[in-house]
């Protein structure tokens, strides 16, 4: 089916359609990178960020247990002892919490490894530190001395998987950054390519459909100004079957009974002129022989006086 036999209203409700449909699609686009952009940035602060996070808790709450084993070296009294005692169980909880947490939010395995190391070294810190505990008890010089021989060593290869934690996750989350703008980038070129395709499709189509409308009308003006000036041997083919094209079939049909009508009427005015010069002539003939029948009674007249 040829476009230009659609009616009029269905070629300009189908451009319109299209139109909004394109410009649909383009939001659809642009949402679809802003969810995804979303997803990233959720990503780097749920995950990355609080992994992060927790991992400096962790370590902070390590350097305040430290400072409290130190002092308990040089607690002086069983109740200061058994305060600093208290403390640590408070901060060693707290790190459990920590702990507890920052297992939750790893989802990757390269995490769930470094934190398996990390633990087990923690756990290994752990089994010098109630060693410790012992010692202080019973010892205090073998106690400070394993509090700066394997303690301190334990606690070091502690801190440096935790600090190998935060390393990997702050790289993950420049790695997201670095996506997430990458993406935004790309968002924003393609819906700067798909908004002048649009435009241009708009465009278009809007001339296409101009033309398909304004071509027959034309046409419909040229018909009607040439029948105007006297000229009904002007020819027109229509070949669309919409508003337009109904009446350039309309208009032609007019025309053509119009020429049929002027044609008649030529036919009887030359019927009639030819009619009145044959009366003409009889008259001319009729004024004649009347002319001669004159004369004649003259002369039969004249003869009668004669005689």
């Amino acid at each position: 089916m040829k476009i230009s036999n659609l009616r009029i209203g269905v070629r300009l409700g189908s451009a319109f359609a299209l139109v909004v449909a394109l410009l649909i699609g383009t939001a659809v686009v642009g949402i679809r990178h802003l969810d995804s952009s979303n997803a990233k940035m959720d990503q780097i602060v749920s995950e990355r960020y609080t992994l992060i996070a927790l991992s400096n808790t962790i370590k902070g709450n390590g350097y305040k247990a430290n400072g409290i084993l130190s002092n308990l070296l040089l607690a002086t009294s069983p109740d200061e002892a058994a305060k600093y005692m208290s403390d640590y169980t408070a901060i060693r909880k707290l790190n459990a919490d920590a702990y507890a947490q920052l297992e939750k939010h790893l989802l990757n395995e390269q995490s769930k490894a470094l934190f398996k190391e990390q633990f087990d070294a923690r756990a290994a810190y752990g089994v010098s530190v109630r060693k410790f505990f012992e010692l202080v008890k019973t010892d205090q010089q073998q106690a400070r001395a394993l509090y700066q021989g394997d303690m301190a060593r334990l606690q070091d290869s502690y801190y440096v998987l935790v600090d190998k934690m935060v390393d990997y996750q702050a790289a993950q989350m420049e790695r997201d950054v670095a996506d997430a703008v990458g993406e935004a980038h790309y968002a924003k070129i393609q819906m700067i390519v798909l908004a002048f395709c649009a435009a241009l499709i708009a465009i278009a189509t809007g001339l296409f459909i101009t033309r398909t409308i304004t071509r027959p009308i034309n046409r419909a003006v040229s018909l009607a100004e040439a029948v105007a000036s006297g000229n009904l041997t002007h020819r027109l083919e229509v070949d669309t079957t919409d508003e337009v094209g109904r009446l350039l079939t309309a208009l032609k049909r007019m025309i053509e009974n119009l020429h049929g009508i002027v044609a008649q009427v030529r036919q009887g005015t030359d019927t009639i002129t030819h009619a009145s010069r044959e009366v003409a002539s009889g008259n001319m003939d009729l004024s004649s022989r009347t002319e001669h029948q004159a004369s004649s009674l003259e002369e039969t007249a004249a003869a009668m006086e004669q005689l």
